[in-house]
């Protein structure tokens, strides 16, 4: 079944056969917000999606840019500041214990800095003692 097909069965497509049918825009609107996935599913993909021999190396780095761009798009990165900010924030989250991540993540916070502050909140609140960060990158491995 295409994409098309499964479109034409959503409840969507029976919303816009009542509306228009003619609009174009309306149409895409609705086909995309149908299919959207969060930004975090896009990240997932991004950072899950592995060569295989099933596909050429060409297929593999498109797959990879196409989805490293959903991800960018679907959290709004339109300058080099913004997916600086982006990658730094995926990065804290992936070195920093479960619980802190996912509280991160329920705070959506968007900067580098506002997850220190928030990470630490979450620190002091949970009675975590700081215990000495260690150099070693292998507590960094969370995807």
């Amino acid at each position: 079944m295409s994409l098309a097909d499964e479109f034409i069965q959503s409840p969507s497509y029976e919303l816009l056969s009542r509306c228009t049918k003619d609009n174009l825009f309306t149409v895409k609107t609705a086909i995309l917000n149908t299919y959207e996935l969060v930004p975090e599913a896009y990240r997932q993909k991004f950072r899950r999606l592995s060569k295989t021999d099933r596909i050429t190396y060409v297929e593999f780095a498109r797959e990879k840019e196409n989805l490293f761009d959903r991800w960018c798009t679907s959290e709004h990165v339109t300058s080099r500041e913004q997916l600086r900010e982006l990658v730094l924030l995926e990065e804290f989250k992936n070195c920093v214990p479960d619980a802190v991540a996912t509280y991160l993540h329920d705070r959506q916070v968007t900067t580098l800095a506002q997850a220190a502050v928030c990470a630490d909140q979450y620190a002091l609140t949970h009675k975590n003692v700081f215990v000495p960060f260690s150099s070693s990158p292998s507590h960094c491995i969370r995807s």
